[in-house]
């Protein structure tokens, strides 16, 4: 894990980012946990893996829903 684990309840205890990947991904985190969240991100394999899904799973949901033809 590279730099300080900021002083945020919101960051897990076990060294991984957990769910404040999709926070990350969302653009809700203050700039520190933000920061931490990136250098994280860069070191651990795992949670590189969820942001990965996370931003997919917002591609999905962010496109209209296909039209029923019939």
């Amino acid at each position: 894990m590279t730099g300080p684990r900021p002083d945020d309840p919101a960051v897990p205890d076990d060294g991984h980012a957990g769910d404040l990947v999709s926070a990350y991904v969302d653009g809700e985190l203050d700039a520190t946990t933000a920061r931490w969240v990136e250098a994280h991100l860069s070191d651990c394999q795992s949670c590189r893996t969820a942001a990965v899904h996370a931003r997919a799973a917002k591609e999905i949901l962010g496109r209209p829903a296909p039209v029923d033809a019939g």
